[in-house]
C-alpha cells in the first residue's frame, strides 16, 4: 500500500509529539519530514516530496503568503491546523491547494483531511467546486449570507450576534442551516467557500 508523505511543521513540542503519535496509527499514512520553521519547508519539499504538508502551528501571515510560493513546484497540499478567528491569507484560500481544520475536531477528522485532500486540486467537495465552477450558490437565506460574510470576517458568535442585534443561539441555528448548505462541518470550511464565492 502507498502511504500519504505529510511533512509535520509544528513549534510545539506536544503537539509535534500527539499528532505524530495519532497519525502513526494510520497506516496508509507516513511522516517522512519534520520541522519547526517554515523557512525549512522548500528545501524539505524538494528532498522529501510531500504530498501533504501539516501545519500545526501560529505562523504569521506574512509567511503563511510565501508559503504557496515556496511548495508551489512540488504541488503538495497545505493542510493548517486553525483556531477559531483565524486569518488565513486570501492567496492561500483561493489557490484551491490550503485546507482548513479547527484544532478542536475530533481526532479523525485530521487523518480523514489528510487523505481526502492528498493527490486532489480542491477543499471543497466535488458538489461544491461543480457549483462555484458553473457561478452557483446553494440557497442560503439573506441573514445566512451576512452571518456567513461575518463569520467568514473571523467574528465569534457572540461577536455576529451583536452585529446583528440578535442572541447567540440564534447565531448557532443560522449557522447549523449554513453548515447543512453548504455540506461544510466547520465555521473554517464556511469562510473558504466564502472567499472563494466572492461574498468577502
Amino acid at each position: 500500500m502507498k502511504s500519504i508523505r505529510v511533512l509535520l511543521v509544528t513549534d510545539q513540542p506536544l503537539v509535534r509529539i500527539g499528532i505524530r503519535a495519532l497519525l502513526a496509527e494510520a497506516l496508509d499514512i507516513a511522516v517522512v519530514g519534520e520541522t519547526t520553521k517554515s523557512s525549512d519547508i522548500s528545501a524539505l519539499c524538494q528532498r522529501l516530496r510531500p504530498e501533504v504538508i501539516l501545519i500545526g502551528c501560529d505562523i504569521p501571515a506574512l509567511q503563511l503568503s510565501n508559503l504557496l510560493d515556496r511548495t508551489q513546484p512540488w504541488g503538495a497540499q497545505v493542510v493548517i491546523l486553525a483556531t477559531t478567528g483565524v486569518t488565513v491569507p486570501y492567496k492561500l484560500l483561493l489557490s484551491g491547494r490550503t485546507h482548513c481544520i479547527l484544532h478542536t475536531e475530533a481526532l479523525d477528522v485530521l487523518v480523514q483531511t489528510i487523505r481526502r485532500v492528498a493527490g486532489s486540486a480542491t477543499g471543497l467537495d466535488q458538489t461544491q467546486s461543480d457549483q462555484l465552477a458553473q457561478g452557483e450558490r446553494p440557497s442560503l437565506t439573506k441573514r445566512e449570507l451576512t452571518v456567513t460574510r461575518l463569520i467568514a470576517s473571523g467574528k465569534t458568535n457572540q461577536q455576529v450576534g451583536n452585529t446583528l442585534g440578535i442572541t447567540e443561539k440564534a447565531v448557532e441555528k443560522h449557522l447549523h442551516q449554513i453548515f447543512a448548505k453548504l455540506g461544510a462541518s466547520t465555521r473554517v470550511e464556511v469562510a473558504v467557500w466564502a472567499v472563494r464565492a466572492r461574498l468577502v
